[in-house]
């Protein structure tokens, strides 16, 4: 089945693609230049450009919020391509991978592929893609690193890239992004960071799904600048213009104390277009949803999938010759970790770090690393229902109805049958299918972050080997 490239010509780019802004100044940004140096094989840095805001407005209430980061699970299969480096081992960084010029087979095959449905040259796909994954570890470790400083990082339009911090960049994240082989916009004084800005959302989320009058929300934060943006549909419809006031400006009293009025942002609607699709292991078929990935704590394992999947169901995949392999659901979470269920497997069968990533006899390829994703991004998803899809990350931190910290695409291609599928770039898991819903002018595709596989299953993560 053909990587399908989605066409977003008549994307809303609003808030997405908002540049480098001053909230509450009239006062330019001040912009300094940072010299880099070329680096082998990749587009050399010529500058680095730091933008600093003068001032911002005070008074934020929010909670710091400390999120723990846990590499995440796959799945069983066959016939994967091992991308071990030569000699070999394995990169243990990806970042210092790229820096060495080296872009892993399978990343080149996938990459391949999209360049050829997308009518551009695989050059052009290997200059645009490639360092997407790797900018991503890089914006992990920032945000691990630096979790009282980060305030977010975006990729734009698959060419350019910036990272925000609340105040001054920490000398020791600026030297990091100096040397990481891509132009990267350095953007100081949000004001906020990405933890506090995570919290606030998921309490003004809280709130407006606990008023009576709402039957449901789906609410995310803009990352540049700090605004949070709640939708809310009311239990019976309302039309005229001073009683959807009168709904926000009751939403607002209800605020908690932690977040202030003047940053939330709201929409009122008549409803909220969305489905799951319920219809399924790492990428393997399920009868009503796909198989994640394999996740392991200890020498125990786990095939993981969507929470909202079925209880004890069965893999019934091609590569196994459609012989039912019972999974038995241990245990199931849906709320502020996402959806997310892990399942034990019959006797007599081994889960192994694999995932399946085409709908072919053997498309199975390994999973040798866990990414947090980055607003911009680019990853691949695979789906029993629809096969192999591509799309970029449109927002972070989203809530919708009991979900918290979803992850929205800017479209949405899935059907029933592809919940808990596995989202992914080249041998890097990212997430588990969730389903889909309209969030401004689109219906977004939506996925569980992996990387919270161990929040909501203390100890357990995704098997990378």
């Amino acid at each position: 089945m053909p990587i399908r490239a989605p066409d977003h010509s008549d994307e809303d780019v609003a808030t997405a693609q908002a540049g480098p802004s001053v909230v509450g100044t009239n006062r330019a940004p001040t912009l300094l230049t940072l010299e880099a140096s070329a680096l082998s094989g990749y587009d050399a840095i010529s500058s680095l450009s730091v933008w600093r805001r003068p001032s911002l407005p005070k008074g934020r209430l929010y909670r710091v919020l400390v999120i723990l980061f846990a590499v995440g699970g796959l799945i069983a299969g066959t016939g994967a391509t091992n991308d071990n480096p030569p000699g070999g081992g394995r990169y243990a960084d990806p970042v210092a991978e790229f820096t060495a010029g080296v872009i892993p087979e399978a990343r080149r095959a996938q990459l391949t592929a999209y360049a050829t449905q997308a009518g551009i040259s695989v050059d052009e796909a290997m200059s645009n893609y490639a360092w997407q994954t790797p900018f991503a570890h890089l914006v992990n470790q920032i945000r691990e690193g630096y979790p009282n400083d980060f305030a977010g990082a975006q990729i734009k339009d698959d060419l350019t890239a910036w990272i925000a911090f609340s105040g001054k960049a920490p000398a020791g994240a600026a030297a990091s992004i100096r040397s990481f082989p891509r132009s990267v916009q350095i953007i100081e004084g949000r004001g906020f960071t990405e933890a506090e800005l995570t919290q606030a959302v998921i309490e003004a989320h809280a709130s407006a799904m606990s008023n009576s009058k709402v039957s449901d929300a789906i609410s995310y934060p803009d990352i540049a600048t700090g605004a949070l943006i709640v939708t809310v549909a009311p239990r019976e419809r309302v039309t005229d213009p001073s009683e959807k006031n009168a709904i926000v400006a009751l939403l607002r009293l209800e605020l908690p104390a932690t977040v202030s009025s003047a940053d939330v942002v709201y929409n009122v609607v008549d409803v909220i277009a969305g489905k799951t699709f319920e219809n399924v292991g790492g990428g393997t078929h399920m009868p009503s949803c796909t198989a994640g990935f394999v996740i392991k704590k200890g020498s125990n394992r786990n095939m993981s999938t969507a929470g909202h999947c079925p209880d004890d169901t069965y893999i019934d995949d091609i590569d196994f010759d459609d012989d039912a392999i019972a999974l038995t659901s241990a245990v199931a979470h849906q709320g502020e970790w996402g959806d997310l269920q892990r399942n034990t497997i019959e006797s007599g069968h081994t889960l192994v770090n694999t995932f399946r990533y085409d709908s072919g006899d053997g498309d199975f390829q390994y999973v040798y690393d866990t990414g947090v994703p980055v607003l911009g991004q680019r990853l691949w998803r695979y789906g029993a229902a629809t096969g192999s899809w591509n799309e970029r990350v449109y927002k972070l931190s989203v809530s919708k109805g009991q979900y918290d910290r979803l992850v929205a695409m800017h479209r949405s291609d899935g059907a029933g049958g592809d919940s808990g599928g596995p989202w992914y770039d080249g041998t890097t898991a990212y997430g588990l299918v969730h389903g889909a819903k309209r969030i401004g002018l689109f219906m977004r595709e939506l996925f569980t972050p992996v990387h919270h596989m161990d929040d909501a299953f203390p100890g357990w993560q995704v098997a990378t080997s």
